[in-house]
């Protein structure tokens, strides 16, 4: 008989973890250059041996906190292929979603934008760019299957792949500027219905 698990992380599970939490705190206190290798097993008490155990180098690291914070900020984007859903419940689930971990994780929410404002040129920004060129990517995948199968009007697709971009891209500023606290409480809702008129209406 297979023996059953606990599904209670194991050690190494529960070191990885708090490896990445300490380290998306730390960039988020620091900015991601100020923040070494060295300096994460400091703050946590290990030795540099057994940081490189659980990440082989520090761009190693960020690809894993580049890809923890992505995907708490936008969601879930295989659940966003379902054929049941419209428009207007794909763009309130992305809004709410971004802006719920926004709230909840301003840690991690700092963290993901001092990657993504990496200087130009620089390997972080380079990760940075191939992180949101897979996320449009995945929103133009979205909306093309929405399109084929009548939930947006043909031709609109693209349409309305960049008014859910230049929305994404408002909370990003607002958060960045402290002003979460002036949305409305339905500002998810309120735009996802302007988003889904507009493009019906085309």
């Amino acid at each position: 008989m297979k023996k059953e698990t606990s599904g209670k992380p194991t050690k190494g599970e529960a070191t990885r973890a708090r490896i990445l939490r300490t380290a998306i705190r730390m960039i988020s206190d620091q900015g991601p250059d100020a923040v070494s290798m060295e300096s994460i097993a400091a703050e946590l008490g290990l030795t540099k041996p057994l940081l490189y155990y659980y990440f082989r180098n520090k761009e190693a690291l960020i690809e894993k906190v580049f890809e923890e914070t992505s995907r708490e900020s936008a969601g879930d984007w295989a659940a966003r292929l379902d054929p049941a859903v419209t428009l207007e419940q794909l763009v309130r689930g992305m809004i709410s979603s971004r802006m719920k971990f926004f709230r909840s994780s301003p840690e991690a929410a700092k963290c993901l934008l001092k990657l993504y404002s990496a200087p130009e040129g620089s390997a972080l920004r380079r990760m940075a760019d191939r992180r949101i060129a897979r996320h449009a990517d995945a929103l133009k995948k979205v909306m093309a299957a929405m399109e084929k199968d009548g939930r947006v009007p043909p031709g609109s697709a693209e349409d309305a792949r960049l008014l859910i971009r230049g929305v994404m891209t408002l909370t990003i500023f607002e958060f960045q500027h402290s002003r979460f606290a002036d949305f409305p409480p339905d500002f998810a809702d309120r735009m996802a219905r302007r988003i889904a008129a507009a493009v019906s209406a085309r």
